[in-house]
């Protein structure tokens, strides 16, 4: 994994975080222990203790229930466009990419198959 993709996963997670301790203040739960939350969101409370401190994020999934549960929006809690983390390609991996949307659904078929046979 690059470096620059690992970069962008750990900003996401801190600004999840602060998001998160804010939406909490917001509501009147920033007193509650990691034990607390953990029940409040219905998961571990090391779960609870990743989120607060930028360590984690909780699956896509979840997001529309903690964000109703704290009266935000999915898009306030998740720190990226359309809620997808964004990619980042090697450049060879950019190019072959590139290369694959250009084929023809035929040829994408006949590639998909040569590929299953390669792995």
């Amino acid at each position: 994994m690059s470096k620059i993709k690992n970069d962008s996963k750990q900003n996401a997670k801190n600004i999840f975080s602060m998001r998160l301790r804010n939406a909490l203040k917001d509501n009147n739960l920033s007193h509650l222990t990691y034990k607390e939350l953990g029940r409040f969101f219905d998961v571990t409370d090391v779960a609870a203790h990743n989120w607060l401190n930028g360590k984690g994020m909780p699956a896509m999934t979840r997001l529309p229930e903690i964000a109703k549960k704290l009266s935000v929006s999915v898009e306030y809690l998740m720190p990226v466009k359309t809620h997808q983390v964004e990619e980042v390609y090697l450049d060879d991996e950019q190019v072959l990419l590139n290369n694959y949307r250009q084929l023809s659904k035929t040829q994408k078929q006949l590639l998909g198959a040569l590929v299953k046979e390669l792995v």
